[in-house]
């Protein structure tokens, strides 16, 4: 006799860090409590554009384990 428990699939995550650091980043920008200075916010940008592409790399790399 086998006994067999089947679970349901896992859902990804995948793209909620990119969509959770640019709600952050607009969020602190129109509150103002970031300041709107080109040495700071450029950064903040690439930071969130890293985020999205390490998010689209990750669910492209684990796209067949599902």
């Amino acid at each position: 006799m086998t006994l067999e428990v089947l679970a349901p699939r896992r859902v990804s995550a995948t793209g909620s860090a990119a969509v959770l650091s640019n709600i952050l980043l607009v969020t602190g920008l129109v509150s103002g409590q970031i300041p709107a200075t080109p040495e700071l916010v450029w950064p903040l940008v690439a930071l969130s554009i890293a985020g999205m592409a390490y998010d689209l790399g990750r669910k492209a790399i684990t796209r067949d384990r599902l």
